[in-house]
């Protein structure tokens, strides 16, 4: 009997090693995808000129990594891409009807926050953006289109809650400035979240 039981605990000792570890929230890397709206404000853009802002629907893929350098005070690392859709802006150049159509964003940024109990973060975001556009200038067989990228940086900030360890959900505004010499074309975000952390 006693050999038994020594068995059985050598061999449940031997599982639980052998077991993966649960990853721990906001700590290492992970993988998700995020939805929400754009509002596009466009002063004026490669030459087009646009009186009013574009709302629309948006999503994409995100990838980062967490590192906690307290208990409570977590920074980190995080690349995504988006696209929205039907969100071209039209305008005109010089009296020609034209549009500004954005193709997709890439975000490459560091993010700080704070623990306010051991399953959500409440944090802010920085970094660099980047909006490839496609510029149509004139209507049908005599339009001329071409595409370009706008540079700049996004600010932002959120919450972000562990639903388990290894998913976690989040709310998050962010807010991009993709200045030019001679125009303006600002964008507001407001997206939530699904990530995976290993």
């Amino acid at each position: 009997m006693t050999r038994s039981l020594v068995a059985a605990f050598a061999l449940a000792s031997t599982s639980l090693a052998a077991a993966p570890a649960l990853a721990e929230p906001f700590q290492g890397p992970y993988v998700g995808v995020e939805a929400g709206l754009n509002h596009d404000s466009i002063g004026r853009a490669n030459g087009v000129a646009v009186d009013h802002g574009k709302s629309a629907f948006a999503g994409g893929a995100i990838a980062g990594y967490d590192y906690k350098l307290t208990p409570r005070v977590v920074v980190g690392a995080e690349a995504g891409i988006d696209a929205g859709i039907h969100d071209a802006a039209r305008g005109d150049v010089d009296g020609t009807p034209a549009s500004i159509d954005p193709q997709r964003q890439i975000n490459v940024t560091a993010r700080a926050g704070y623990l306010v109990n051991p399953k959500t973060l409440v944090y802010a975001r920085g970094g660099y953006a980047n909006v490839r556009v496609q510029t149509t200038i004139g209507q049908q067989a005599e339009a001329i289109s071409r595409s370009s990228d706008l540079n700049g940086w996004t600010l932002g900030g959120g919450t972000e809650r562990a639903l388990t360890s290894n998913v976690s959900a989040r709310v998050e505004y962010r807010y991009t400035e993709l200045g030019q010499a001679h125009g303006r074309f600002d964008r507001h975000q407001v997206l939530v979240g699904v990530a995976y952390h290993f």
